[in-house]
């Protein structure tokens, strides 16, 4: 069974710094593809970029911004079946 060390309050601040920044790192995605509309390919070739934590988060980043770009309604049924690189 592990012990657990009581922090000073300097550390646990530290530690807290730190935390805050790992959660803060996110890589950039890049999306080339298609662009699909309620079964429709409404753009047959479309290139963004955003910064997520996640590709799952990059994705609906890249669908809401579509969507304000091209003034559709947030609750449009956009599918980007093309290809999501990171770096």
């Amino acid at each position: 069974m592990a012990t657990s060390k009581v922090l000073s309050a300097d550390e646990e601040r530290y530690y807290k710094q730190q935390l805050a920044i790992l959660r803060r790192m996110k890589d950039r995605y890049t999306y080339e593809g298609m662009v699909v509309y309620d079964s429709y390919i409404c753009q047959k070739y479309w290139v963004a970029s955003t910064y997520a934590v996640s590709a799952k988060k990059a994705k609906s980043n890249l669908v809401y911004q579509y969507k304000i770009e091209h003034g559709l309604p947030i609750n449009a049924q956009i599918d980007l079946p093309g290809i999501l690189t990171i770096g």
